[in-house]
């Protein structure tokens, strides 16, 4: 049975509806340029052989004898990363982000209940510039992107949680005495 209750930091409150007119009188929404997409099939053995040689990699660079540090995942990923900035043909001084998104129920303590029903995710960013990717190899990209992986904590997740609230509150505030001033002025409602 799902768990509905939603899980709120310690100091901070739900969300709090404001007085707005409908939301198409103040959101306008983005129009994406047209996506060119292609799909590629990687077969389970050609995986496999990705995964080994990013990992065979990875021990060189590392000089660490554990067997798979880098998962399969990691290492499609650092092949996805080199391949889009190479084909972008950026200068070797621009810095470069490949994004994952971190599930963090298994992060936090105490954990979400198993069957806690709600998102508990953030991205995890991995920087690099464009002549770093082009100069070492597929193993060190995928190193690269095991460690912000590895080093996502709860420490981590709480200190952004943290700076994304005291951000919140300050432009929610701004955002609050605005209304409060515009409902005060018009006289539609006293807060």
């Amino acid at each position: 049975m799902p768990v509905h209750h939603r899980w709120f930091p310690e100091g901070s409150y739900p969300p709090i509806p404001l007085p707005f007119t409908p939301h198409d009188q103040f959101v306008s929404r983005y129009e994406a340029p047209f996506l060119k997409e292609r799909i590629f099939h990687i077969s389970s053995k050609s995986m496999a052989r990705l995964n080994a040689m990013s990992n065979q990699e990875t021990k060189i660079n590392t000089n660490k004898a554990e067997t798979n540090i880098v998962s399969s995942f990691q290492a499609l990923s650092a092949l996805c990363w080199r391949s889009i900035i190479r084909a972008l043909a950026q200068p070797n001084d621009q810095l470069t982000n490949c994004r994952l998104a971190a599930n963090n129920r298994h992060r936090l303590h105490p954990p979400l209940p198993e069957n806690y029903f709600g998102n508990c995710i953030n991205a995890i960013t991995t920087t690099a510039t464009v002549g770093e990717l082009h100069q070492h190899s597929l193993g060190w990209a995928a190193t690269m992107i095991h460690e912000s992986v590895a080093n996502h904590t709860n420490k981590v997740f709480q200190d952004f949680l943290k700076r994304w609230l005291k951000s919140f509150k300050k432009l929610f505030s701004f955002h609050l005495s605005i209304i409060k001033f515009y409902m005060e002025a018009t006289n539609n409602y006293s807060m």
